[in-house]
């Protein structure tokens, strides 16, 4: 299937390049109603949604909305009469586009005159147009990481013209480029261009390019602050302002631009929209040489699917922003789970998608639960951050080393399962494995030191609770020596735990009812080590 595809779109674009040079009638470059941002800013590089049908068919590769049906009404007044009619369907899965259109432009009032030139009255005009596009996005074509994937598009156009009792027929070719370079979080470049081998009736010439380049935010469509085309053949130059105006359910939208046009002069375009994702009202007031000024006002419904596919391109362990390789993380360090998109998906789409992620320790025992909107979102996936020894230690009462799983699931369907391992801090292993090895032949105090100084490298790290617990027996503080027995059982989940080749059950000393016979019976207050463990503060009074 993909191959097929893929011939088919090599096929389109050896007939644009080696195709005969078609282009004969008039057919406007955009008709007023298509559509109303990327009709008043009129670069290839800003168009967005349905308006890649007309402006660049590349745009249709990565849209907002998986599927859109829209409808359109124009009408272009102050004695023009010329009104604008348009259908148009597209769809996206965020790496093949396409859409169709058809619209039909017409007016009543074009004067008419004999031989002689005398006027004879009013005829009609009329064209119509269907379109046919498809649009490709190449993952392999990504130079940089903050660049997005190279977009490519080729249109065809079929337009009827009816003048003077005549009819007459052409075929047009467009293409298109596009992509976008995020500069930072809060604004990016979208960078693009559209060729068309077709007449224009307002410029008059069988090929036609624009080349664009606009300012825009992040987030879904990634609309246009500031827009700048040109076009090459008739060294016109345009300049466009895009401004929200009122966010909300009805938003209002200013959009304005200037066109300078070599030997013909300045035009300007000023155009005011209100409406949302279902339905749009435009209004535009446009300033031309040799036309004066004409005013439209444009109506547009649309229907539309929130229903990409989630494709998630993998998963990434992260140890202070580097990623751990291999997948291998200390208890005490501060880490972060990365699960990446392949595509940058909105987070209306996450939350419609049931995103959720589920962590389960070596037990089995569920860690975390997370939706979307719990994890943090990057443009480019959702990450959880955290850190083993504070979050984890707290809410299970032990923390076990070994393998942790991972599911993100969408809706009931799991999409992407993974494993990293967790670790007992080494220089915390290191600094009780030296401690034991020394107990009662050196100063309980110099073991002390070792033993503190692993529980603050460590604290979910159970043998320091048992060599303590030793320690303090040996001391003869059998209070602290139950006490810290006590804890390292708690630490190690009722698990009998390894230490210097050697398996020891921690369930066997906690029953040992003879320290706590002892303790009792002990004059001292005891308990010392232990609650110098428990405390965050050194012996000294420091942390």
């Amino acid at each position: 299937m993909r191959r097929g595809l893929s011939l088919g779109f090599c096929g389109l674009v050896w007939l644009f390049l080696c195709g005969p040079g078609y282009g004969q009638l008039p057919g406007s470059f955009a008709h007023p109603a298509t559509w109303g941002r990327a009709a008043v800013l009129g670069t290839a590089a800003v168009v967005d949604g349905q308006g890649g049908l007309y402006w660049n068919p590349a745009a249709l590769a990565r849209l907002e909305q998986r599927y859109r049906v829209a409808f359109a009404h124009a009408d272009i007044f102050d004695g023009f009469d010329l009104k604008h009619d348009l259908v148009s369907l597209v769809r996206s899965n965020h790496s093949w586009g396409g859409g169709m259109g058809l619209d039909r432009l017409g007016t009543s009032r074009v004067l008419q005159a004999d031989s002689q030139g005398n006027i004879t009255g009013y005829g009609s005009y009329t064209e119509t147009r269907f379109l046919l596009a498809v649009a490709k996005s190449f993952e392999r074509l990504q130079l940089r990481r903050a660049i997005s994937p190279l977009r490519l598009g080729l249109g065809l156009q079929l337009l009827e013209v009816e003048s003077g009792g005549k009819t007459r027929r052409d075929l047009g070719l467009d293409a298109g480029w596009l992509a976008v370079w995020s500069l930072s979080q809060s604004v990016g470049v979208r960078l693009g261009a559209a060729v068309r081998q077709a007449y224009s009736s307002l410029e008059g010439a069988s090929w036609g390019a624009v080349l664009g380049a606009a300012l825009v935010r992040p987030g879904p469509g990634r609309r246009p602050l500031v827009a700048v085309g040109y076009l090459p053949r008739n060294g016109r130059w345009s300049v466009g302002l895009d401004l929200p105006l009122t966010p909300g359910a009805l938003a209002l939208g200013l959009s304005a631009a200037i066109d300078r046009v070599e030997e013909v002069g300045t035009s300007w375009r000023l155009g005011l929209r209100l409406g949302s994702g279902r339905g749009q009202v435009a209004y535009a007031l446009e300033d031309r040489p040799y036309l004066g000024r004409t005013q439209s006002l444009a109506l547009t419904s649309a229907w539309g699917r929130y229903q990409f596919p989630l494709h998630l391109g993998g998963w990434r362990l992260l140890r202070s922003g580097v990623v751990a390789a291999p997948a291998r993380l200390s208890a005490a360090e501060e880490g972060r789970l990365q699960i990446d998109f392949r595509y940058p998906i909105p987070a209306r789409d996450l939350a419609q998608k049931q995103l959720q992620l589920v962590l389960y320790g070596p037990d089995g025992q569920v860690l975390e639960k997370l939706g979307a909107q719990e994890l943090e979102q990057t443009p480019r996936g959702v990450g959880l951050a955290f850190e083993p020894a504070q979050d984890w230690l707290g809410q299970q009462g032990y923390l076990l080393p070994g393998a942790y799983t991972f599911e993100v699931s969408a809706g009931e369907r799991v999409r992407l399962r993974g494993t990293f391992v967790l670790q007992y801090q080494p220089e915390a292993v290191a600094a009780v494995v030296q401690a034991y090895a020394r107990l009662g032949r050196v100063p309980a105090a110099e073991l002390e030191d070792g033993l503190l100084q692993a529980r603050r490298l460590d604290p979910s790290y159970p043998h320091t609770y048992y060599v303590a617990g030793l320690l303090a027996e040996f001391s003869g503080d059998f209070r602290g020596a139950a006490n810290c027995y006590g804890e390292a059982a708690r630490l190690s989940g009722g698990r009998a735990i390894d230490l210097a080749g050697r398996q020891i059950d921690l369930t066997d000393l906690q029953q040992m009812d003879y320290l706590d016979e002892l303790g009792q019976a002990q004059k001292k207050a005891g308990n010392r080590l232990f609650e110098l463990l428990q405390s965050p503060w050194g012996p000294e009074g420091e942390p």
